[in-house]
């Protein structure tokens, strides 16, 4: 790898992409607030769903929140069950925006893209979404690894943190720029579980 010497170097500073609310956490987590947001129109079925476009989803009061070991990897069962209820809110209320249009099609799908830093939570909740894919008419699910969805991006992304432990073990948490990918694949809407 050859870095460019200082002279040619320039840092992007003003950013398309994400609603302002994505983009500002960026900006304040990841490039010392130097990342400039200018689009503020949101999904009209995501603003239905989630009042602000970042949204954080606890476990923490739930009994069975925590990890589980799977091999080299871990997975949350709980963590799991919570986005597939996203995602039903999310097809409901594309559905009610359509009946109560008179009929008007809604012109495109809602992309989603369930994040993970383990390959074994993105295994167990793409077996789930399998089972209910086929009667969603609003949403359309990606479920991959950060590393897997870099470079590419959903109007929506639920990152799943997985790991929920009283021994404070923050495992893949522990990368900031896996976590930049994560936090910055959503377009109009990023929820935290």
């Amino acid at each position: 790898q050859i870095a460019l010497p200082s002279a040619q170097q320039v840092q992007l500073t003003t950013q398309h992409r994400m609603v302002a609310p994505i983009g500002n956490l960026i900006s304040r987590v990841f490039y010392d607030n130097t990342l400039k947001s200018v689009r503020n129109s949101t999904c009209p079925i995501l603003s239905q769903v989630f009042r602000k476009p970042v949204t954080w989803f606890s476990t923490s009061k739930l009994k069975t929140r925590g990890e589980r070991n799977a091999g080299a990897s871990f997975l949350n069962l709980t963590e799991a069950q919570e986005i597939l209820k996203v995602i039903e809110r999310i097809e409901f209320y594309a559905n009610a925006l359509k009946s109560g249009s008179k009929g008007s099609k809604i012109a495109e799908k809602v992309t989603i893209a369930i994040l993970s830093g383990y390959a074994a939570q993105t295994e167990h909740i793409d077996n789930l979404l399998e089972q209910k894919r086929r009667r969603w008419q609003y949403v359309e699910v990606t479920c991959n690894t950060v590393d897997a969805f870099q470079g590419r991006e959903a109007d929506l992304a639920i990152f799943s943190v997985t790991r929920s432990n009283l021994q404070r073990r923050a495992g893949f948490l522990q990368s900031r720029e896996r976590i930049n990918v994560a936090l910055s694949r959503g377009r109009n809407g990023l929820c935290i579980v």
